[in-house]
């Protein structure tokens, strides 16, 4: 992916999504959906859309965001995280959705 620099500039994955929030770097709930939603972007922005991989990111996207308004709307706190049970729900939707291209890195 040698013009990946090139066309985005501020990359993210799952694997420093995770590292960052294994290392309490996200100040609220809202900063770890920022750089998930950026994963999403990314991947819809480098890849072709008619790519698989533009139209699972896609998918990806619309599950999670999805999710992320379930989480946020049942709460009157919307700075709360979500709780473990809610993220593991997330993470089956999206490795049922054709073993989540995103996630088997």
């Amino acid at each position: 992916l040698y013009d990946y620099p090139t066309i985005i500039k501020k990359p993210m994955d799952m694997r420093t999504l995770k590292k960052n929030f294994d290392n309490n770097v996200y100040q609220s709930p809202a900063d770890l959906a920022s750089d998930t939603r950026l994963i999403f972007l990314n991947a819809m922005t480098y890849n072709d859309p008619s790519s698989k991989v533009f139209s699972h990111a896609k998918t990806q996207r619309e599950i999670f965001e999805s999710a992320w308004n379930a989480i946020v709307n049942a709460e009157e706190d919307k700075d709360r995280p979500p709780s473990v049970e809610q993220l593991t729900e997330f993470v089956e939707k999206c490795h049922r959705y054709s073993k989540c291209m995103l996630c088997a890195l």
